[in-house]
């Protein structure tokens, strides 16, 4: 991947691999040390996404908790963030609605803590709208939504974590709901598309993409032109470094 980076700057933008399942509730010293000599070398561009919270989904293995679970305001994160301050690149930091209560002020004080920092809340935290404006108002936090929010496929082995998540952006007719249309409107500047889409084996079935993408695009068709060409494309070449 850095090669193909270094050889296509127009097309892929390389980033520090996705970092999960974190099982001391720390991050580790050498993911640290890594990626941070990845950040100042520039072969990393942005840091993405490190798990933590991440209830069990169906199809995963179970935990013993049910859920992945790092403290961002512990000492990992704080190392990392002292140590990449001045290279001012984004970093994605995944965590779930369904435990909003136990996790929102701590987020919010990691945010808090680093204005200048560029962070990215990956699938909009599987929000509710209304919840989500709220994570919005630090100009320096960015959210990308998954196929899961946009086709409501984000499902939990705990029954009750998943009544606790947002509906789908889209009702039973395939439009935008209004209030996530609002959201996409009142926040253009700072949302963006993002497929979370991969194949974790050779025998992956990219078959898949393209309908992630027609969602997209449905969603694109719904919106002004210049909302739509902000949340396509825009917000995510800035932030990235995208040409």
């Amino acid at each position: 991947m850095l090669a193909l980076g270094q050889s296509n700057p127009d097309t892929i933008v390389v980033g520090a691999p996705k970092f999960g399942f974190i099982k001391d509730g720390e991050l580790p010293r050498g993911f640290i040390a890594e990626t941070v000599a990845g950040v100042r070398s520039g072969s990393f561009k942005f840091i993405g996404e490190i798990l933590y919270t991440h209830g069990d989904k169906q199809g995963d293995k179970p935990t013993r908790t049910g859920d992945v679970y790092v403290d961002p305001l512990g000492a990992g994160t704080t190392q990392l963030l002292t140590q990449i301050a001045s290279y001012n690149v984004p970093l994605l930091t995944h965590w779930e609605a369904w435990a909003w209560d136990r996790d929102k002020d701590h987020f919010g004080k990691l945010y808090g803590a680093w204005p200048q920092q560029r962070f990215v809340l990956p699938s909009l935290a599987t929000v509710r709208p209304k919840k989500r404006t709220r994570s919005s108002r630090r100009t320096r936090i960015c959210g990308a939504s998954s196929r899961g929010l946009v086709d409501g496929r984000y499902e939990f082995q705990d029954a009750a974590k998943a009544a606790k998540l947002g509906p789908s952006m889209f009702d039973d007719c395939g439009m935008l709901r209004p209030d996530w249309r609002a959201v996409l409107l009142k926040y253009s500047d700072r949302l963006m598309y993002g497929s979370d889409f991969y194949v974790p084996t050779a025998g992956g079935n990219w078959s898949r993409y393209p309908v992630v993408i027609r969602k997209y695009r449905e969603i694109a068709g719904q919106l002004p032109p210049d909302v739509a060409a902000r949340i396509s494309w825009d917000n995510a070449a800035a932030l990235y470094g995208a040409h």
